[in-house]
Protein backbone atom coordinates (compact mmCIF):
# COMPACT_ATOMS: atom_id res chain seq x y z
CA UNK A 1 0.00 0.00 0.00
CA UNK A 2 1.34 3.44 -0.91
CA UNK A 3 2.90 5.52 1.85
CA UNK A 4 0.94 8.78 1.49
CA UNK A 5 3.33 10.92 3.53
CA UNK A 6 6.31 9.76 1.48
CA UNK A 7 4.35 10.21 -1.78
CA UNK A 8 3.34 13.74 -0.79
CA UNK A 9 6.91 14.71 0.04
CA UNK A 10 8.24 13.30 -3.23
CA UNK A 11 5.74 15.25 -5.31
CA UNK A 12 6.32 18.42 -3.29
CA UNK A 13 10.06 18.17 -3.94
CA UNK A 14 9.45 17.57 -7.65
CA UNK A 15 7.61 20.92 -7.84
CA UNK A 16 4.15 19.52 -8.59
CA UNK A 17 1.41 21.74 -7.21
CA UNK A 18 -0.69 19.84 -4.68
CA UNK A 19 -3.57 21.98 -3.43
CA UNK A 20 -3.96 21.74 0.33
CA UNK A 21 -1.43 18.95 0.71
CA UNK A 22 1.23 20.97 2.50
CA UNK A 23 -1.07 21.09 5.53
CA UNK A 24 -1.58 17.32 5.73
CA UNK A 25 0.35 16.99 8.97
CA UNK A 26 -2.00 19.51 10.61
CA UNK A 27 -5.07 17.80 9.16
CA UNK A 28 -6.44 21.11 7.86
CA UNK A 29 -6.98 21.59 4.15
CA UNK A 30 -5.67 24.96 2.96
CA UNK A 31 -7.77 26.62 0.28
CA UNK A 32 -6.12 28.79 -2.33
CA UNK A 33 -2.67 28.83 -3.89
CA UNK A 34 0.29 27.47 -1.95
CA UNK A 35 2.86 30.27 -1.65
CA UNK A 36 5.66 27.73 -2.14
CA UNK A 37 4.49 26.72 -5.63
CA UNK A 38 7.39 26.59 -8.08
CA UNK A 39 6.38 28.95 -10.88
CA UNK A 40 9.61 28.27 -12.78
CA UNK A 41 8.12 24.95 -13.93
CA UNK A 42 5.24 26.44 -15.91
CA UNK A 43 3.78 24.27 -18.70
CA UNK A 44 4.51 25.44 -22.23
CA UNK A 45 1.53 26.71 -24.23
CA UNK A 46 0.81 25.09 -27.62
CA UNK A 47 -1.52 27.13 -29.87
CA UNK A 48 -4.17 24.86 -31.41
CA UNK A 49 -6.42 27.32 -33.20
CA UNK A 50 -9.94 27.33 -31.81
CA UNK A 51 -12.85 25.29 -30.52
CA UNK A 52 -16.46 26.34 -30.86
CA UNK A 53 -18.84 26.70 -27.93
CA UNK A 54 -22.48 27.18 -28.90
CA UNK A 55 -21.18 28.00 -32.38
CA UNK A 56 -18.87 30.74 -31.11
CA UNK A 57 -15.08 30.61 -31.62
CA UNK A 58 -12.88 30.27 -28.52
CA UNK A 59 -9.05 30.35 -28.63
CA UNK A 60 -7.68 26.87 -27.93
CA UNK A 61 -4.32 25.73 -26.58
CA UNK A 62 -2.54 22.53 -25.67
CA UNK A 63 0.06 22.12 -22.94
CA UNK A 64 3.55 20.67 -22.82
CA UNK A 65 4.11 19.42 -19.29
CA UNK A 66 6.80 17.62 -17.34
CA UNK A 67 6.15 13.88 -17.22
CA UNK A 68 8.22 12.01 -14.59
CA UNK A 69 6.74 8.67 -15.68
CA UNK A 70 8.39 9.07 -19.09
CA UNK A 71 11.42 11.03 -17.81
CA UNK A 72 10.66 13.92 -20.13
CA UNK A 73 7.86 16.11 -21.46
CA UNK A 74 4.37 15.24 -22.65
CA UNK A 75 2.34 17.21 -25.18
CA UNK A 76 -1.35 17.33 -24.27
CA UNK A 77 -3.56 18.01 -27.27
CA UNK A 78 -6.81 16.50 -28.56
CA UNK A 79 -6.73 13.44 -30.78
CA UNK A 80 -7.62 13.99 -34.43
CA UNK A 81 -11.08 12.48 -34.08
CA UNK A 82 -12.08 14.44 -30.97
CA UNK A 83 -14.91 16.91 -31.41
CA UNK A 84 -14.02 20.59 -31.30
CA UNK A 85 -17.61 21.81 -31.11
CA UNK A 86 -19.54 21.93 -27.82
CA UNK A 87 -22.78 23.05 -26.25
CA UNK A 88 -22.51 24.69 -22.84
CA UNK A 89 -24.35 26.89 -20.35
CA UNK A 90 -22.46 30.08 -21.12
CA UNK A 91 -23.63 33.35 -22.65
CA UNK A 92 -22.12 34.83 -25.83
CA UNK A 93 -20.61 37.68 -23.79
CA UNK A 94 -19.00 35.23 -21.37
CA UNK A 95 -17.73 33.08 -24.22
CA UNK A 96 -15.82 36.08 -25.55
CA UNK A 97 -13.97 36.26 -22.21
CA UNK A 98 -12.64 32.69 -21.98
CA UNK A 99 -9.99 30.52 -23.59
CA UNK A 100 -9.78 26.71 -23.67
CA UNK A 101 -6.76 24.65 -22.60
CA UNK A 102 -6.45 20.92 -23.27
CA UNK A 103 -4.98 18.72 -20.53
CA UNK A 104 -5.18 15.09 -19.45
CA UNK A 105 -8.80 15.55 -18.31
CA UNK A 106 -10.01 17.22 -21.50
CA UNK A 107 -10.75 20.91 -22.07
CA UNK A 108 -10.54 23.45 -19.26
CA UNK A 109 -11.91 26.99 -19.57
CA UNK A 110 -10.00 29.91 -18.06
CA UNK A 111 -10.37 33.68 -18.39
CA UNK A 112 -8.88 34.85 -21.66
CA UNK A 113 -5.37 36.27 -21.27
CA UNK A 114 -4.54 34.14 -18.22
CA UNK A 115 -1.54 31.82 -18.46
CA UNK A 116 -0.47 28.50 -16.89
CA UNK A 117 2.11 29.48 -14.27
CA UNK A 118 2.71 26.10 -12.61
CA UNK A 119 1.78 22.46 -12.94
CA UNK A 120 2.82 19.07 -14.12
CA UNK A 121 2.14 15.35 -14.07
CA UNK A 122 3.06 13.16 -11.13
CA UNK A 123 4.83 9.83 -11.38
CA UNK A 124 1.51 8.14 -10.50
CA UNK A 125 -0.38 9.94 -13.27
CA UNK A 126 -1.82 12.72 -11.11
CA UNK A 127 -2.01 16.20 -12.58
CA UNK A 128 -2.10 19.72 -11.25
CA UNK A 129 -2.48 23.01 -13.11
CA UNK A 130 -2.46 26.61 -11.97
CA UNK A 131 -3.52 29.57 -14.15
CA UNK A 132 -3.17 33.21 -13.16
CA UNK A 133 -3.49 36.63 -14.81
CA UNK A 134 -0.41 38.82 -15.36
CA UNK A 135 -1.18 40.86 -12.22
CA UNK A 136 -1.75 37.75 -10.04
CA UNK A 137 -5.20 39.03 -9.04
CA UNK A 138 -6.85 35.60 -9.12
CA UNK A 139 -6.34 31.95 -10.00
CA UNK A 140 -7.87 28.88 -11.59
CA UNK A 141 -6.48 25.55 -10.50
CA UNK A 142 -7.27 21.96 -11.35
CA UNK A 143 -6.01 18.81 -9.64
CA UNK A 144 -6.71 15.11 -10.00
CA UNK A 145 -5.20 12.18 -8.14
CA UNK A 146 -5.17 9.66 -10.98
CA UNK A 147 -5.92 6.13 -9.75
CA UNK A 148 -4.10 6.49 -6.41
CA UNK A 149 -6.76 5.41 -3.90
CA UNK A 150 -5.09 6.78 -0.78
CA UNK A 151 -4.30 10.09 -2.47
CA UNK A 152 -7.92 10.43 -3.59
CA UNK A 153 -9.42 9.59 -0.21
CA UNK A 154 -7.10 11.98 1.61
CA UNK A 155 -7.75 14.90 -0.76
CA UNK A 156 -11.49 14.25 -0.97
CA UNK A 157 -11.88 13.98 2.81
CA UNK A 158 -11.84 17.79 3.06
CA UNK A 159 -15.10 17.93 1.10
CA UNK A 160 -16.84 14.54 1.24
CA UNK A 161 -17.78 12.88 4.57
CA UNK A 162 -17.83 9.50 2.81
CA UNK A 163 -14.22 10.01 1.70
CA UNK A 164 -13.17 10.71 5.28
CA UNK A 165 -14.84 7.45 6.34
CA UNK A 166 -13.15 5.56 3.50
CA UNK A 167 -9.76 7.02 4.46
CA UNK A 168 -10.22 6.04 8.11
CA UNK A 169 -11.29 2.52 7.13
CA UNK A 170 -8.16 2.11 5.00
CA UNK A 171 -5.80 3.77 7.51
CA UNK A 172 -5.04 6.70 5.18
CA UNK A 173 -4.49 10.29 6.19
CA UNK A 174 -7.61 12.47 6.24
CA UNK A 175 -8.40 16.12 6.80
CA UNK A 176 -10.59 17.25 9.67
CA UNK A 177 -11.71 20.43 7.92
CA UNK A 178 -10.63 23.45 5.92
CA UNK A 179 -8.78 26.56 7.02
CA UNK A 180 -11.86 28.73 6.36
CA UNK A 181 -15.54 27.72 6.56
CA UNK A 182 -17.08 26.25 3.42
CA UNK A 183 -20.57 26.61 2.03
CA UNK A 184 -21.32 23.36 0.22
CA UNK A 185 -24.04 22.11 -2.11
CA UNK A 186 -24.37 18.46 -3.13
CA UNK A 187 -25.02 18.91 -6.85
CA UNK A 188 -25.12 15.20 -7.68
CA UNK A 189 -24.25 12.03 -5.75
CA UNK A 190 -20.54 12.41 -6.56
CA UNK A 191 -20.25 16.19 -7.05
CA UNK A 192 -20.04 18.99 -4.49
CA UNK A 193 -20.00 22.69 -5.26
CA UNK A 194 -18.42 24.88 -2.62
CA UNK A 195 -17.58 28.50 -1.87
CA UNK A 196 -15.66 30.36 0.80
CA UNK A 197 -14.21 33.76 1.59
CA UNK A 198 -10.52 34.00 2.40
CA UNK A 199 -8.54 37.20 2.92
CA UNK A 200 -11.53 39.11 1.60
CA UNK A 201 -11.57 37.17 -1.68
CA UNK A 202 -14.32 34.80 -2.80
CA UNK A 203 -13.32 31.24 -3.68
CA UNK A 204 -15.54 28.88 -5.68
CA UNK A 205 -14.90 25.24 -6.43
CA UNK A 206 -16.23 21.96 -7.75
CA UNK A 207 -15.10 18.63 -6.33
CA UNK A 208 -15.75 15.06 -7.48
CA UNK A 209 -15.31 11.85 -5.49
CA UNK A 210 -16.30 8.29 -6.36
CA UNK A 211 -14.27 5.56 -4.71
CA UNK A 212 -15.30 3.06 -7.41
CA UNK A 213 -14.21 5.22 -10.35
CA UNK A 214 -10.95 4.79 -12.25
CA UNK A 215 -10.17 8.42 -11.41
CA UNK A 216 -11.72 8.73 -7.93
CA UNK A 217 -11.06 12.41 -7.11
CA UNK A 218 -10.60 15.69 -8.90
CA UNK A 219 -11.12 19.30 -7.95
CA UNK A 220 -11.34 22.63 -9.76
CA UNK A 221 -11.08 25.82 -7.74
CA UNK A 222 -10.94 29.48 -8.68
CA UNK A 223 -10.89 32.99 -7.32
CA UNK A 224 -11.68 35.69 -9.87
CA UNK A 225 -11.42 39.49 -9.80
CA UNK A 226 -14.75 41.23 -9.28
CA UNK A 227 -14.87 42.27 -12.95
CA UNK A 228 -14.73 38.61 -14.04
CA UNK A 229 -16.68 36.96 -11.25
CA UNK A 230 -19.58 36.10 -13.54
CA UNK A 231 -17.26 33.62 -15.29
CA UNK A 232 -16.99 31.39 -12.21
CA UNK A 233 -20.21 29.48 -12.79
CA UNK A 234 -19.72 28.71 -16.51
CA UNK A 235 -16.07 27.72 -15.94
CA UNK A 236 -17.03 25.25 -13.21
CA UNK A 237 -20.25 24.05 -14.86
CA UNK A 238 -18.21 23.21 -17.95
CA UNK A 239 -16.67 20.36 -15.93
CA UNK A 240 -20.02 18.83 -14.93
CA UNK A 241 -20.87 15.89 -17.24
CA UNK A 242 -23.97 16.50 -19.30
CA UNK A 243 -26.95 14.42 -18.28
Amino acid sequence: MINIRRWALALYISGLLLPGLAAAAGETYILGVDASVDKTAAPQVLPLGEIRINGQAVPAYGLRMSNPAADGMLDLRPAQKETLSFKAAITPAQTQQVAAYYHSFGWLLVPRGWQPVAGGLGANGSESLLFMPPNNSGYVQFYHTSACVGCAQMAASAFFPEAAKDAAANDFLAYTGTDVPLQQVRLRPHFIGYSATKNGQRIDGLAYYNRDADLPFWKAELSLPSTQRDLAQPILNWLLPQR
